[in-house]
């Protein structure tokens, strides 16, 4: 620092000349420093207030290259400013440090144990054996009911494959650039992470805690087990489900555990378990991948039972979905189940209540392994259970909810040998995360739109509209649009990928035990399964409304059952992610610096990045224009400009900006001005419709709001100076009206190819939505003016480029109306159908709105 200072003050006494141009080649790094920080600032704040979903490698990523923005404007303000605001550095690291530290994924454990049996102790925790194993041992150890012979391999050993072959690395730069609204970014990234862990070895420690595992299980499974390797991540078949999202891998044999396991491992990054994670709002590293080893069991007939048809408390019902043969028929959605219903009563009442619609049944057969059949005649016919087993299941499904304090969703199977087998439990939600609890009830008036579908099975509630959309396949889901109503035979687990585009489901087979009916609950996607002829009565690009509430599609907008509180809710809004960004963004995006006059307008005064930003601009710019304190008014000290309009401007001409005749200690005026791009924009800043004095015809209460926060300059107030650095055909401007800043560079010269105008327009004294209808009102008037237009929350970028003199010369004219014609626009505009009227009276010549009525 020392050094640094004598360098400076011997440059400052005998070359002089060489410290404006250090300060000016500071100066420009800076600004261009700050105008990366408000973009990412402003990507930031787009993904937070518009809950945008993203990896929280995202975030990092946005933050990493803003942080750096941030501490190289400051580098850069202290080669302006040499020796002062030393405690900017400071308060810098100490915010960076608080955002890293709630932006950190917690330590990950790579200690053993790798592998444990389901029958030990340490198999009870859900950290280490995933939530899928730990439910099962607590099933098995707590309540006695019989479960499938097995093993977990921990979340540790996930923890230790991932470090071993470093993995994390490429795993988080492909997050960081994945965009979830992409089928092609989905792929990419999915295969690039998935192969890489296929590829991967597993390090000689977890496999040998697998081989000594597998060892004390011989002696139950006998010689050649025929094992099921299932996912277990944590927080899986928690109150989030992941239902479907991983991969299981049936009838392994135990010589190929191994490459089982990494393939399970894998699924964790399949496209369609990126997009649940990513919208449910949780972090990669908060969802470890534990693995359940099991053995298969040739069932005769599977299903699933959910032990309360609603979360609603009083509610007394159990119902059990059965299928011949294995379940994955029935939780792929490809089955219609037998369906049977018990009251929780001592002793309970069951009731047949639906027959299944199967033509084939899923076997598999420990001498030929995994089978796809016909359904015989007789077992069409025939129910796939006994109402003996419906009572045994009632009496589990009773146990389980009782136990764990939840109603249940369970997975279940009934082998050869007549024994009834509990294969998975997990809390059964039938309402979005996030939201409070209790189910809505909804009645509306008579609709008289033309009913298309009636009669179908609700398997998630709730109503949404929008376009249908048929699809045949998995390979059609990447071309469904935002905002459909996806119209199926069946709903695969697969169809996860597209929770974030689609309004609601109708599918005509599947059932509501299915694994997609449950992502669909989770994220408020209205279902309807089970709907006859429903590819027929619905055909593509037809607007329609779903009311899965009771089963019914009506053509066109159903308005009053839109607008309904039944109707989908937005699942981010208060998801951990959002809450855990909006920590974030306090630290990032605040602003409480907002008067240079303050005495709190200092380093210490900084809570947040913003603070710092806002700071460092104010400084540079003021050190800039101060030039004319060193003796240097021959190459361009910094002279006051008045223009006739209650703003107060200091200009710097460096070559050919002002007139030969202007008297060197006297204020600038418009007749002084040569610049020929400052003499557009000024002569549409002084058109004469646009009015600068008092106002009227408004709400002074806001009017007072918007004055305390910048919407009048005092004509007479330094602190509030906008600032012109000009030559004959250059003008770089930095406008300050109150608490919003406009930032316009251009060149108005003889050649074409030479010329542009470049714009940057933020800020305000407003909250953020009265901010971003000035924004949305700006965008589309520079779009009409020929601009190429960036929009990132309240920040607008406009770019014109490669016009004739006369064109750009005509185009800042513009400009310059616009902006004193939308000085107070935040006020103004109270909503987005204002937006549009304003633009077009605007491009109409009117240049005031004080009082328009439109």
């Amino acid at each position: 620092m020392i050094k640094n200072l004598f360098k400076y003050w011997t440059l400052q006494v005998f070359n002089p000349g060489a410290v404006i141009k250090d300060k000016y080649a500071a100066f420009q790094s800076l600004l261009e420093k700050d105008k990366n920080a408000h973009e990412l600032m402003a990507e930031l704040e787009e993904i937070y207030y518009d809950q945008m979903p993203v990896d929280f490698n995202v975030i990092e990523k946005k933050y990493t290259q803003f942080a750096a923005a941030v501490g190289d404007m400051i580098a850069d303000l202290y080669k302006i400013c040499p020796g002062k605001y030393s405690a900017l550095n400071t308060f810098h690291q100490k915010f960076d440090h608080y955002v890293r530290f709630m932006l950190a994924a917690g330590k990950e454990d790579t200690d053993p144990p790798y592998a444990m049996p389901l029958d030990h102790r340490q198999a009870l925790d859900e950290s280490l054996a995933g939530g899928k194993a730990a439910n099962l041992a607590r099933a098995s150890q707590t309540l006695r009911l019989p479960v499938p012979a097995g093993f977990a391999i921990t979340t540790r050993a996930f923890n230790r494959f991932m470090a071993f072959n470093d993995l994390h690395r490429l795993v988080d730069d492909n997050l960081a650039r994945l965009d979830i609204h992409s089928g092609a970014s989905l792929a990419r990234v999915s295969d690039e992470i998935c192969r890489a862990i296929r590829e991967a070895t597993v390090p000689e420690d977890v496999q040998e805690a697998i081989n000594g595992t597998l060892a004390g299980l011989r002696d139950v499974w006998g010689p050649g087990p025929r094992l099921a390797v299932r996912s277990s991540a944590k927080g899986e078949d928690s109150r989030t489900s992941f239902a479907g999202q991983y991969l299981t891998v049936l009838n392994v044999g135990d010589t190929e555990i191994a490459s089982a396991y990494k393939q399970v491992l894998a699924s964790k990054y399949s496209p369609s378990a990126l997009v649940y994670r990513i919208n449910y709002g949780m972090a990669d590293r908060e969802v470890p991948m534990a693995v359940l080893v099991v053995e298969m069991i040739a069932a005769v007939a599977s299903g699933v039972m959910v032990t309360r048809e609603s979360t609603r408390a009083s509610d007394n019902r159990l119902s059990i979905h059965a299928v011949w043969g294995l379940g994955q028929l029935l939780v792929d959605g490809q089955s219609v189940p037998a369906v049977y219903q018990a009251t929780k009563t001592d002793p309970p009442d069951v009731v047949f209540q639906r027959p299944h619609r199967q033509a084939e049944q899923r076997i598999f057969d420990p001498a030929r392994g995994l089978e796809t059949r016909p359904l015989d005649e007789v077992k069409k016919k025939t129910a796939p259970i006994r109402e003996a087993t419906a009572l045994t299941l009632t009496e589990w499904g009773q146990l389980l909810e009782d136990h764990f304090g939840h109603p249940q969703d369970v997975e279940w199977c009934l082998a050869h040998d007549h024994r009834l087998v509990l294969l998975q439990t997990r809390p059964f939600y039938d309402e979005p995360a996030h939201q409070p609890s209790g189910r809505l009830t909804c009645s509306f008036e008579p609709v008289d739109n033309a009913v298309l579908v009636s009669g179908g099975q609700v398997a998630a509630a709730g109503i949404a509209a929008g376009k249908t959309v048929t699809i045949r396949g998995l390979d059609d889901l990447a071309h469904v649009p935002d905002g459909s109503v996806l119209v199926t035979r069946t709903i695969p687990p697969d169809f996860a990928a597209a929770v974030n585009r689609l309004h609601a489901v109708v599918a005509e087979a599947g059932s509501a035990a299915g694994h997609f009916a449950s992502v669909a609950r989770e994220f408020g996607i209205p279902t309807i399964v089970n709907a006859a002829d429903a590819l027929q009565a619905l055909p593509d690009g037809i607007d329609v409304t779903v009311d899965a509430e009771t089963g019914t599609v009506y053509r066109g907008v159903v308005q009053a059952m839109v607008d309904s509180p039944c109707a989908r809710r937005n699942l981010l809004a208060d998801s951990p992610f959002i809450k855990r960004l909006g920590a974030v963004m306090s630290f990032i995006s605040t602003l409480e610096l907002v008067d240079p006059g303050s005495v709190n307008f200092a380093p210490e005064g900084c809570r947040s990045h913003h603070d710092i930003i806002r700071f460092v601009h104010e400084k540079a710019v003021a050190a800039m224009f101060q030039l004319s304190n060193i003796r240097l008014r021959k190459i361009g000290g910094s002279r006051k400009l008045t223009i006739g309009i209650p703003m107060l401007f200091y200009v710097i001409d460096v070559g050919g900006g002002l007139a030969d005749t202007v008297d060197a200690q006297a204020p600038v005026g418009l007749t002084d001005i040569a610049s020929r791009p400052l003499r557009a924009l000024f002569k549409g800043l002084t058109h004469p419709d646009i009015q600068w004095g008092a106002f009227s015809h408004f709400d002074w209460a806001a009017h007072d709001k918007v004055v305390m926060s910048g919407g009048s300059i005092s004509p007479e107030s330094a602190m509030f100076a906008s600032h012109v650095i000009i030559s004959d055909c250059y003008a770089n401007l930095n406008l300050r009206f109150g608490y919003h800043f406009v930032v316009l560079d251009t060149v108005c010269a003889d050649k074409e190819a030479d010329n542009y105008i470049l714009l940057r327009f933020s800020g305000g004294g407003a909250d953020i939505e009265k901010r971003r209808l000035r924004a949305a009102f700006l965008g589309l008037i520079f779009e009409r003016l020929g601009f190429e237009v960036t929009r990132k929350s309240d920040l607008i970028d406009a770019r014109y480029a490669a016009a004739g003199k006369t064109e750009i010369a005509h185009t800042l004219d513009m400009v310059g109306r616009l902006l004193g014609a939308t000085r107070l626009m935040d006020m103004y505009l109270k909503d987005e159908t204002m937006v549009d009227a304003y633009a077009e009276a605007f491009m109409q010549g009117r240049y005031h709105f004080s009082n328009v009525a439109l």
